[in-house]
């Protein structure tokens, strides 16, 4: 099973804005009444970047987004060990 939620990231940026954390709570939902069906569901979260900057800055950018993406489902109630 497969789903993909976007998140905006501002430019250089890895914080949710008070608009994407609606859009963050509404993936809950979602998720959420997938993760009530299927016990052994996993997450997994990607960080994307565009091509401005090194590799090295971007891949750490990347993982920043993705944490933040993660901190939010945890925060909305998805359990920790569900996400990679």
């Amino acid at each position: 099973m497969l789903f993909n939620f976007f998140y905006a990231f501002n430019f250089d940026k890895f914080n949710l804005t008070d608009d994407m954390r609606e859009i963050a709570t509404t993936n809950y939902t979602k998720i959420d009444a997938t993760v009530q069906s299927y016990n052994s569901l996993k997450i997994k979260l990607e960080g994307n970047c565009d091509e401005w900057g090194t590799d090295e800055y971007n891949y750490a950018l990347g993982l920043k987004r993705a944490k933040t993406a993660k901190d939010a489902l945890i925060a909305d109630g998805i359990d920790a060990s569900r996400i990679m």
